[in-house]
């Protein structure tokens, strides 16, 4: 009996365990103060909602580096690879008094940039207002490098903003932030009460 003869006789769960068993990925996802993408992407991978078969090399050395942050190019590569085996969504949760958005994080997204344009003009974000209510919560040199990002960005609205900064100034407002990979269409009926940003 040939391989594909003997494949061919299991059950797909039978054919989908013989993968995992023999895929090739190490996995080793302790991280600390991981931002709010590089937790939901471990999260999915620890849970198996992100199979370990749909990584690829690239993904993985990601997933295994020290790295705790994970910017928009390298969260939209790692979908990328996994898509090719797995419908899956990245969305960005996001709630500041009676707002509720979401952001897809899409194939066309390479920065965070559309979001903190939102929690700019949302929670009105000022340099003096992201001082005043990141005192006493940061270090005054992480509060100053911060504070500086809104004048930076009204210069260059090009350059990349973290999502980690992002996360600090908007829960530093009182917004509450989070992330989640999902497959698409369990994401897509759980967000029928958000408003959709694209």
């Amino acid at each position: 009996m040939t391989i594909e003869e003997a494949k061919a006789l299991m059950t797909p769960q039978a054919l989908e365990h013989l993968n995992e068993v023999v895929c090739p990925w190490e996995i080793d996802i302790e991280k600390k103060d991981c931002d709010i993408v590089m937790s939901a992407l471990c999260k999915a991978v620890e849970e198996n909602i992100i199979k370990i078969t749909s990584l690829d090399e690239n993904t993985v050395q990601i997933l295994n580096s020290d790295t705790s942050t994970l910017t928009a190019q390298k969260l939209k590569d790692a979908l990328t690879a996994i898509r090719k085996h797995q419908d899956m969504i990245c969305l960005i949760f996001l709630k500041y008094h009676d707002n509720k958005v979401v952001f897809d994080i899409g194939d066309d997204v390479v920065t965070y940039n559309g979001i903190f344009d939102w929690v700019i003009k949302t929670c009105d974000v000022t340099s003096i207002g992201i001082r005043k209510n990141m005192s006493g919560k940061y270090k005054a040199s992480v509060i100053n490098n911060i504070a500086q990002l809104i004048t930076k960005h009204h210069t260059n609205p090009d350059e990349p903003i973290s999502i980690k900064n992002i996360t600090r100034i908007f829960t530093s407002y009182g917004g509450i932030i989070t992330c989640a990979i999902k497959p698409r269409d369990v994401a897509m009926q759980e967000i029928h009460e958000w408003v959709m940003y694209f």
